[in-house]
């Protein structure tokens, strides 16, 4: 009898050892695919990080753009808002010289205020 609990226990660890080298087999290959999916994601995020910069790059530019548009606004609003103006009047004087000189070259216009000159 003890020749067959020998065998038995023999047997259930011979089962045990090709059960655990089956078992290590399949984890091998689960690793395998999993360090696939895990290189494919890099490579995909690798190419997503290089496309954020390019657009962060694009939108500095344009941003640097507008600021130049802008301080360039700025300096046209400047200009225009110390441009000479005629009595009652909101824009600019249409002539080249001064309020003095364009009232006394232009008749006043009916739509101009009383003492208004009209450019």
């Amino acid at each position: 009898m003890e020749g067959i609990q020998s065998l038995s226990t023999l047997a259930n660890t011979a089962a045990s050892a090709i059960d655990n080298s089956l078992m290590h087999e399949k984890v091998k290959e689960l690793n395998a695919k999993l360090q696939k999916k895990v290189d494919v994601s890099t490579e995909e995020l690798k190419r997503t990080n290089l496309e954020l910069k390019s657009s962060q790059e694009d939108l500095r530019t344009a941003y640097d753009e507008l600021k130049e548009v802008n301080r360039e606004l700025d300096e046209r609003i400047g200009k225009l808002s110390t441009s000479p103006r005629c009595p009652g009047r909101s824009s600019p004087c249409a002539t080249s010289t001064s309020c003095c000189t364009c009232s006394s070259s232009r008749p006043s216009s009916s739509s101009a205020p009383t003492g208004a000159p009209s450019c």
